[in-house]
């Protein structure tokens, strides 16, 4: 079996930020250390800090004094602002790429636009960026809702959840320019998510079945599965190593693995390496590439 690791995969560098400034919290600051909402969609890192006394929380009401961690998907600005006012200590680690979203819905919105926002409408980083301008952002959610949009007497704007698919993104433009004759498309998924799919497309051209590592709550590891699916080839996200289906092996001669940008790189190393033992069990040679 030929095991082909994606070259792009794994933490980004605003989740590398997000998860160092709140280890720094943590071995820095006393009194209670709340996060709102989660720090990164990965339930090996939630489950780690929550041991280290970081508690996670929705409500950020409920926290009457002590750090409040802002996650990396961000928040409306407005909690933010309030916390401080009730004297809590508040450290921002949201992305500044989700950020540089943020910005660019702003500037549209006062630029009079009506902005039509792709993503997923119940994810963190779409509240964040829908209360810039609760009355002036729509929430996209699925190509096919394109028709229920509503026609106004302003020019429209498009932009995008940081995690979306470009291939989604790009016929969801070409829609809506049919729909909307003044249509500014703004092309806002990060780097990161469009390297990770970049890479799912070369796993595809080499092997039979991909393996996306990644929490069932992650935007863009969710992602990476529905992409690898699109070729019709074998498909399973998993959370670790634990969740590997060694029968799914069977007849397999060239796997891919990737992860998602908030999955850390020793989940991958152990599901390879479990793998590597399942192989040598079987007396099946196994090489590992990188594509």
């Amino acid at each position: 079996m030929k095991i082909y690791l994606a070259k792009h995969k794994g933490f980004c560098s605003g989740v590398k930020r997000s998860i160092r400034l709140a280890e720094k919290a943590l071995d820095e600051r006393t009194g209670p250390i709340f996060i709102l909402n989660e720090i990164v969609h990965n339930r090996t890192i939630i489950n780690d800090l929550k041991q280290r006394g970081l508690n996670s929380v929705r409500d950020p009401n409920r926290i009457e004094t002590g750090t409040m961690i802002i996650s990396a998907h961000s928040i409306p600005y407005h909690v933010i602002t309030n916390a401080k006012a009730r004297g809590l200590d508040v450290i921002d680690t949201s992305c500044p790429l989700v950020y540089r979203i943020h910005k660019a819905a702003r500037e549209l919105i006062d630029d009079g636009y009506k902005v039509i926002l792709y993503g997923d409408p119940d994810h963190d980083e779409i509240a964040g960026i829908k209360a810039i301008g609760p009355d002036d952002i729509h929430v996209l959610d699925s190509i096919d809702d394109i028709d229920d949009l509503p026609m106004w007497d302003k020019p429209a704007a498009f932009i995008s959840q940081s995690t979306r698919t470009i291939e989604g993104f790009e016929e969801a433009a070409n829609k809506l320019h049919i729909k909307y004759k003044l249509l500014k498309v703004v092309n806002t998924i990060c780097r990161a998510t469009r390297l990770r799919q970049e890479a799912i497309h070369e796993l595809a051209k080499q092997v039979e079945m991909v393996i996306v590592i990644g929490s069932k709550t992650s935007a863009n590891s969710n992602r990476l599965e529905e992409l690898a699916s699109s070729y019709s080839i074998k498909t399973h996200l998993i959370d670790n190593e634990d969740e590997l289906d060694l029968d799914w092996l069977e007849g397999i001669d060239n796997l891919g693995i990737t992860s998602g940008a908030s999955t850390p790189d020793f989940l991958v190393n152990e599901v390879v390496k479990r793998i590597e033992t399942w192989s040598k069990n079987k007396n099946i040679p196994t090489e590992i590439a990188q594509l």
